[in-house]
């Protein structure tokens, strides 16, 4: 018996189904990058809203110039973040990074607008985000959180998570220390000069007391060579001291004092704890102390003690930079934090 041959609407029917098919396989295999002039997000490999979403953030342990290329800049943060990157290999994998000298965005956080398109443009549903940030990075995953919450008023973005890792809640003390660098620093430059001072006027001496036309000579070189020496100094030294506000005092290092001088971060956590958005962080942290623990996070902070929040855990020993580092026993208290 011989088959018909297709007709028209046969063959557009078989067209628009497989375009229909084409669409769907390529929403799941989208890749979402962004960049803005202060921070840069991607993902390692196409997204697969069926799997879960891990946002990597770095904190103060990481710095990069914003001028660089991206792929420069992914190879840093990769690098950083190696052991996540391959314990959490299985699932989505994306970087955020940002500008930690600048500080928590006072405007809009660029965290805020990716964490919007993985919802609406990629399929990615809110009780599959979870988020992993180091230090500073956690205060800034938190006021990114709390400005989508703003935004859109719903209760499904509880279902974020965020796992902060040595983050200052509350602050920081240890950035009173900053005061002393910056006077020890300043007496360091009080004493170059005395010393420099006290070696030009010895060659002067010796200069005056010679005894020959050729030692005079020689002398006179010693003080040109000493006094170009001290004038590269000098304007070194003045160029340094004239950043010392921009050194000590820039927008992302106040933004580690400690409550209640930290008028931002107040702020923020009010409003977190307020909208309940604190109930979906989970807090890992360590003891206090160079050598000890965690040398730059104080326990309480690090815990946000006082707050209910999702889940806390200590990890004794660690210094702050261990966190980002991850081990065994950090990576299953991570893993049943994303569960």
């Amino acid at each position: 018996m011989k088959h018909p041959s297709p007709t028209v609407w046969q063959t557009s029917l078989i067209g628009i189904l497989f375009i229909a098919f084409f669409l769907q396989s390529n929403a799941f295999a989208s890749v979402l990058v962004q960049t803005t002039k202060d921070s840069h997000f991607y993902c390692l490999d196409t997204l697969n809203p069926q799997k879960k979403l891990i946002i990597l953030i770095h904190g103060w342990s990481a710095i990069k110039s914003f001028d660089t290329p991206l792929q420069e800049t992914k190879d840093y943060y990769e690098k950083d973040w190696q052991n996540f990157i391959k314990y959490f290999k299985s699932e989505n994998v994306c970087l955020h990074t940002w500008d930690v000298r600048k500080g928590l965005p006072h405007l809009d956080n660029p965290l805020t607008d990716v964490l919007t398109k993985l919802h609406d443009q990629h399929q990615i549903s809110y009780n599959m985000i979870n988020i992993i940030a180091h230090s500073q990075g956690g205060n800034y995953s938190k006021d990114a959180l709390l400005k989508l919450y703003l935004q859109q008023q719903t209760e499904e973005l509880r279902n974020i998570n965020l796992i902060t890792m040595a983050t200052p809640h509350t602050g920081s003390e240890r950035l009173y220390m900053r005061n002393v660098v910056k006077s020890a620093e300043i007496l360091g430059y009080v004493t170059a000069g005395i010393l420099y001072g006290a070696k030009i006027y010895s060659l002067y001496q010796e200069y005056k007391n010679a005894n020959t036309e050729e030692e005079k000579n020689d002398k006179q070189n010693m003080l040109g060579i000493w006094g170009t020496l001290g004038f590269i100094g000098a304007i070194l030294i003045g160029h340094r001291v004239s950043k010392f506000d921009e050194i000590y005092n820039y927008p992302g290092l106040l933004q580690l004092l400690p409550l209640p001088e930290n008028p931002l971060l107040t702020q923020i956590n009010k409003k977190i704890i307020k909208s309940r958005l604190s109930q979906s962080i989970s807090a890992i942290y360590s003891d206090y102390g160079i050598g000890t623990g965690d040398e730059v996070v104080p326990k309480n902070s690090g815990s946000w003690k006082g707050v209910k929040l999702k889940a806390r855990k200590l990890f004794t020993g660690r210094s702050h930079l261990d966190f980002i580092k991850g081990d065994k026993d950090m990576f299953a208290s991570v893993n049943n934090f994303i569960k």
